[in-house]
This record gives structure tokens, sequence and C-alpha cells, in this order.
């Protein structure tokens, strides 16, 4: 496969894998809905509301004394209204099926209300119909016996069992029989008489607007439609499911053909990607071989970097140590030309002197010719010089020895510092480093007070060579910031502090600016003057202190001076071989 098409196959393979996710998805809602348990749920909501009916009917007729099953509905408006929702699960957002559970809410919240009202005003009524036979009594013996009146009293005992019966069945032709009977009792005047008759007409006029009151609730209560609107509610849900489920079935479907489609793709893909594995192993291969050679040549190429600036540090004492070893070189040749001319007459001297001996001791002497030697000799010796001149010859030969004691201390450090052995790891005493250092930059700081402040230090395991060459650019540094100062300071300190070691070079000369501080060991970066310096001094320095698992610490102040603190662990001699492989 092109590699240009791979993004596109990818691409497609991740759209296949969301098509396939939404489908299950989908698919798996509509299977979570249980048409049969909200079925049951309606036929539960159906039976309540006949129960509730009953308990009114129950207790219009007086056998639901305690009218609880009435007083509770109120409170379970809300739970009848989240029933509905939970039991049709998603199908509640569907527009149609939320109105029409509103509306069914609102007809049970409704109906409630109003089973509260019958309950309230059913109570006032059955207070009030316990006072009717008190109330029929009163008047059959107030004007049961007056001439024209001796009907009241059955009239008003047939109102009264009207009313009953009304009451306890809702009979609608008893309720029209009271309203007449009703009627004829206002026209009597007798029942005017409050003190004979009390107050029945009054009570008979209250409890007939009660009961009528009473019946009116009743009949609102029984003419909501809750059984009409749950069976409405119920096919919408049943229309809409399935619906769902054909949707379902298509999905499904959808889903096989999908699956199928992306199984293959994931198996073509599976194949190219297994190729291009391969391919990536070979290339990877090929470019590590590659890398390895680049790091190889890139170490090498470090290593020649590090030991330019090196010699191009010691170039910078080149002149100092050819005056350094041109004195006692001057001194030795000096010497050595005085001692060659007395060696030519002590030489002289000497032939003389044996000739003269040889006359002597001849058999065959010839006293002539040994005057002769005698003289030859005696000149010879006078000319060689007195005694005290062989002696001043010894001494002359000391002092040369001595210069070329000195010549060759110069040449052993100088050969110590420069050797390119980056891995010959030792012992090393930054003591004896720093006078080594010093001996070496002694035309450097020729111009400064050395001030050395060294105190007993444990030897730490690490490249001399490096180490000195961290000196020596910290020396160099420190000197040409003091310049020809004459109260300029060096001040060199070594110092120990549990498992490490620090040696310290500070200056008073000029410091270093805040803005330039955080860049002095940037490779390649220097405030020096083009030709004075590489700007690699202090970046080899600190990679040097690194690879030593050391620190270096700069502080600086214009116009105070400079401190540069490195830090450097005491490693054993175990240590050796991973401080040489990080170097």
């Amino acid at each position: 496969m092109n590699r240009a098409r791979l993004p596109l196959a990818i691409g497609g393979l991740i759209l296949l894998i969301a098509a396939v996710a939404w489908l299950y998805r989908a698919t798996d809602g509509e299977v979570a809905l249980n048409i049969a348990e909200v079925n049951a749920e309606f036929r539960k909501l159906e039976r309540l509301d006949a129960d509730w009916n009953t308990d009114v009917l129950r207790s219009r007729t007086g056998l639901n004394r305690s009218y609880d099953a009435v007083v509770q509905p109120l409170t379970t408006v809300d739970q009848i209204h989240g029933s509905l929702t939970a039991t049709v699960g998603d199908l509640a957002r569907e527009p149609a099926l939320a109105r029409r559970i509103d509306e069914l809410g609102d007809l049970f919240e409704r109906k409630t209300t109003l089973i509260d009202a019958f309950k309230s005003q059913d109570a006032l009524l059955k207070n009030s119909m316990r006072y009717f036979p008190t109330a029929v009594t009163e008047v059959l013996n107030g004007v049961a016996k007056d001439r024209g009146n001796a009907d009241l009293g059955p009239l008003a005992q047939d109102f009264m069992n009207r009313m009953l019966h009304a009451a306890s069945t809702g009979d609608a032709d008893s309720m029209a029989a009271a309203r007449l009977l009703l009627d004829q009792l206002r026209g009597r005047p007798a029942l005017d008489d409050v003190d004979r008759t009390g107050n029945f007409l009054r009570h008979a006029i209250t409890v007939h607007e009660q009961l009528e009151r009473s019946e009116a609730v009743l009949a609102e209560i029984m003419a909501i439609p809750v059984t009409a609107r749950l069976g409405e509610l119920g096919a919408a849900v049943n229309e809409i499911f399935e619906q769902r489920r054909a949707t379902q079935a298509t999905w499904r479907a959808a889903l096989v053909a999908l699956s199928a489609v992306l199984l293959a793709l994931v198996f073509v893909l599976a194949w190219v990607v297994w190729r291009s594995y391969r391919r990536l192993e070979d290339a990877v291969a090929a470019r590590t071989r590659e890398l390895s050679n680049a790091l190889v040549e890139l170490k090498e190429t470090q290593a020649q970097v590090v030991q330019t600036e090196k010699m191009s540090s010691l170039g910078q004492m080149v002149a100092g140590i050819v005056h350094e070893i041109n004195t006692p070189v001057a001194y030795v040749k000096n010497s050595l030309q005085l001692i060659q001319m007395q060696f030519q007459a002590v030489a002289e001297a000497y032939a003389h002197s044996q000739a003269f001996v040889d006359i002597m001791t001849s058999r065959e002497r010839d006293n002539k010719e040994a005057r002769a030697r005698l003289r030859q000799a005696r000149a010879a010796m006078e000319a060689a010089g007195p005694a005290e001149d062989l002696v001043d010859l010894g001494q002359t030969v000391t002092d040369s020895l001595d210069g070329v004691a000195r010549i060759t201390e110069i040449v052993n450090d100088l050969r110590n510092f420069s050797r390119l052995d980056r891995a010959a790891y030792d012992a090393f005493d930054l003591n004896r480093g720093f006078d080594s250092t010093l001996s070496i930059a002694r035309n450097v700081v020729k111009h400064v007070q050395v001030v050395r402040d060294y105190t007993p230090v444990p030897t730490v395991w690490c490249s001399p060579s490096q180490i000195n060459q961290v000196m020596l650019n910290l020396i160099t540094n420190a000197c040409q910031a003091l310049g020809r100062d004459p109260q300029g300071t060096l001040t060199l300190r070594t110092r120990a502090h549990d498992d490490t070691v620090q040696f310290i070079v500070e200056d008073n000369g000029s410091g270093i600016p805040e803005e330039v501080l955080p860049k002095i060991f940037d490779p390649f970066f220097t405030t020096k003057k083009v030709g004075e310096g590489t700007g690699l001094g202090l970046s080899i320095t600190r990679r040097i202190v690194d690879t030593h698992k050391g620190t270096i610490e700069v502080r600086s102040e214009p116009g105070v001076g400079t401190t540069f603190t490195v830090t450097l662990p005491v490693a054993s001699a175990d240590a050796s071989a991973e401080l040489a492989e990080a170097a």
C-alpha cells in the first residue's frame, strides 16, 4: 500500500469504528426498553385510579370512615410522574409522549386536588346529616299539633329520608324529590318560628346545598379521564416502540455489515502494518548503524575540539614557557663555554705534565729535554689559572645541573599537562594540581599576586589532565579579568566537605555583568576581542565537570570580582570505569 494512502485507510478505519460504536450504543439502548414492564406500570396506575374512585364512593356511603385512602394522593403525584418517565425510558424524550405524560400527570394532580376537596365537603355534609333527626324531632314537637300544620312533621320526615338516601347512594331522583320538598318547606310560615321549630329550615337548606356541592365535586372526579389517557399513552408507547424495534432491526443489520467490513479492513491493515514494520525494522537498523558511526565521529570531533581548546590555552602560555626555558638554557650555555675554555687549558697542562713525568721516569733520561718539558708544563699550568679557578669550575657545573633540572621540570609539567590520554583516571591531589597549573601559567600570573589558601583534602578519582585544564581555564580567565592591576589578587582555595572536595578560583577583577552571567557557559560565547578567545573555554570546563559528576558555580559582582567554585565527589577507584565511560 502506498504510504500516502495509509493515513486515508486509518482515517476510514476510525470512522468505521465510530459508526459501529454508535450503532451498538443505539441498539443497546433499544434493547434496554421492556414493553411488558411499561404496560405493567400502566396497569398499576389504572388500578390506582380505580382504587381512588372506590375510596371516594366508599367515603360517600360511610363505609370508609378513616378517610386515610383519600388523604395520601396529594403526596404521590410527583412519584407517579417520575415513575412514568422512568418506565418509558428514553422514549420520554419523544415530544408526543412527553406531552401525554405531562397531561396525565396534570390529570392525576387535578384528581387528587378534587378528592381532597370532596373529603372536606363530605365531612361537613355528614356532620350536618347527624343533626337531622334532632331537627325533625323539634319540628314534630313544635308545630305538629297546630291546626293547619299537622303535615309539617311527615313532610320534614320525608325530606330527611330523601336527603339521606341521596347522600348515601347519589340517586338523582331522590335528590330531585328532596329539592321539591325543600321548596314546599320554604313556603310554610310556621317554620319561621325558630323558638318552636329550632333552625330546621336553615339546617335543611344548608344540608341540601352541601349535598349538591359534594355531588358536583364527585361528578367532576368521576369525569376525569385518567384511564382513557393511560390507554392512549400505552398505545402511543407501543406504536413508538414498534417503530424503534423496526429501526433497531435495520441498525442491527447495518451493524453486522459494518462489523464484517471493519474486520476485513483490520486484517488488511494488520498485514500492511506488518509489512511496514518489517521495512521499518530494516530502516531503523540502517539508521542505527549510521547514528552509531556518527556518534563515534562526534566523540572524536568533540575530543579534538577539547584538545584544540586546550592547546589554544597552552599556546597563550608558550611565550612565558619559552622565556622560562631560555633563561636556564642561556646560563647553562655560558657555563658550558666557560668550562670548555678552562677544560682546554687544564687538558694542555695535563698533557705537558704527563710528558714531563714520562721523561723523568725513563731510564735514558735527557736532562735537557726534561728541563724543557718542565718549563712547558709550568707554563701550561700558569695558563690554566690558579687552583681556585678549578673550584669555581665545579660550582659552575653544579649551577648548570640546576638549570638543566629546571628545564626538565618545566618540560615534565608541560608534558603532563598537555597529554592526550583522556581516559587516564587516577587519584589526584587538588593542591598539587593548582601548583602544576601555576607552573605552566607562570607567564600569565606573573603580573598578579597569587594567594594559595590550601587545606588538606582527600584525593579525587578523576582525569588529572582534564581537571588541570579546568584549573588553567579558570586561572587564565581570572588573570585576564585582573589585567595589569597592581592590586590584582588571584586567590586559590581548596576545601573538603564530607564526601566532596572543592577548588575555588577567586579574583578581585572587573567582574561579570548580570546580563552576561547566564551566557558564560554557552558554546562560542565570549566577550573578548577577536583573536583573544574561542568562547569554548568555560563550555568545555562545565562539560568536564559534568562528566566527573561534579558541579561548577559562579558568583560575580561588577567592580568587585568573580569566584568560581568547582565541587567534585570523592570517588573511589571502583568508580573509575564508570567515570571513564562517561568521559
